[in-house]
Formats: C-alpha cells, structure tokens, sequence
C-alpha cells in the first residue's frame, strides 16, 4: 500500500499592480500579513508553497501558477491581504484550474480565457 504524503498547498498573494499605491500603501501592509499568514498555516501538517514576491502583473501570476503547478498543488489559496485588482485573483485561479497532465481538476470550470477578463474601463487592457 502507497503511504500518503502530506497534502500539497500552494498559496499565491495578490496585490495592487500599480507602482505608488502599492509602494505607499499597501508593500508595508502586505509584508506583515502574508508574514502572519505563512504563520498561520504551519501549524497544519502540510508542504506548503509559497513565493517571496507578491503577483502583481499577469507575467507574475502565470509564472507563479506554472511554477505551482509544476510542483503539483493539490490545493490553490488566493491570498489577498490588502485591495488587488479582482481579475489578477480570477487570472490565478483559472490558470490553477488545470493541472500539468491537462486534466481538469474538480470543483474549478475554466469558461473563460483569462486574458479576455476586464473588470471595468479603469483596468481595461491590464490583462488583455
């Protein structure tokens, strides 16, 4: 009989793509709670993935995702410890939807491309 393992967690943080918000408002609020939340989950018996650098542009939430992916999370956190543009967490969450063997994983429906999500006129072309 195989011996299970533990779970695999991969866990991305999401935050404000714009250069002054995110410097002034939100770097300093983020740091300490993505700090409390990797805390957090060591209590729990799990391998738990997460990166040093917040997703903050489409190239870092798909880099993020594969290299998740890659590493074979069985179970994605979107991590939003201050405001974040609502279509960089969907982006993140469709690009886990499928797994590196391109199968579907269960509970997660991909109907949209990412890369066709707007949210309204202000983000209109920042994942497109």
């Amino acid at each position: 009989m195989k011996k299970m393992g533990l779970p695999k967690v991969g866990m991305i943080t999401f935050s404000d793509a714009r250069e002054h918000e995110y410097k002034v408002l939100y770097e300093e609020k983020t740091a300490a709670r993505i700090k409390r939340t990797v805390e957090y989950f060591a209590d729990y018996e799990m391998e738990l993935h997460t990166f040093d650098t917040v997703a903050r542009s489409p190239q870092d939430i798909d880099r993020q995702t594969d290299e998740l992916k890659k590493k074979g999370v069985e179970v994605f956190i979107a991590n939003i410890p201050c405001w974040t543009w609502p279509n960089g967490v969907v982006r993140g969450v469709l690009n886990m939807g499928r797994n590196p063997w391109n199968r579907r994983i269960p509970g997660l429906r991909r109907s949209v491309k990412p890369d066709r999500l707007q949210t309204s006129s202000d983000t209109a072309g920042f994942y497109g």
